[in-house]
Parts: structure tokens; C-alpha cells; sequence
């Protein structure tokens, strides 16, 4: 049994050379989104995620962002948005003694 190809592997597979995210000043081709999707989620089932995990992504907003999500999706895991670690670090970086 196979899995349901994604929307963006879908669009891939017809138009790999059109615009798939425009952000922070780069722009992603479906082939390259693809290809860093790939590159997450093995990197991601190398570390032991897979179905049932749950894996906190904190990100910039940029070209890059929807591909985390994607990879996490594709190794069978969960996201949650992880603004709170990025609250928690910069909280812990202001009572830090310099």
C-alpha cells in the first residue's frame, strides 16, 4: 500500500520548475522543495522520528519553513509550532548574568 502523494509532491510531479513558496527575499521551485523535504525527513528518521512523534518546530518565517513542516508530516510524525521554546530562550537569555 502506498501513501497519498501531497499537494506540493503533486505539483511537482507536473510543473517542477514553477514557484512553490516566495519568502524572507528567496523563492522555492517545487523540485527544490521537494528536494530540501527529502533532505529534513531523512535527517528526521535518522534521529528516530516517525509515526507517533511529535516534533516541535521553531523557525524563522522563511522559503524553508514550509518544508520543515512538510518533512515532519512525511516522516509520520506530528508538528506543533514551538513559539514557546523561542519565548522560553529569550527569557532565559535576559536573566542570564553577561
Amino acid at each position: 500500500m502506498g501513501t497519498v502523494p501531497s499537494l506540493p509532491e503533486l505539483f511537482e510531479a507536473r510543473a517542477p520548475g514553477s514557484t512553490a513558496v516566495i519568502a524572507a527575499g528567496r523563492t522555492l521551485r517545487y523540485a527544490e522543495l521537494q528536494a530540501e523535504v527529502g533532505r529534513i525527513a531523512a535527517a528526521l528518521a535518522d534521529s528516530g522520528c516517525g509515526r507517533g512523534s511529535i516534533v516541535g518546530v521553531c523557525a524563522e518565517r522563511t522559503a524553508l519553513l514550509p518544508a520543515a513542516l512538510l518533512a515532519v508530516l512525511r516522516s509520520g510524525a506530528a508538528y506543533v509550532a514551538a513559539r514557546i521554546a523561542q519565548t522560553l530562550r529569550d527569557r532565559l537569555q535576559r536573566v542570564r548574568p553577561s
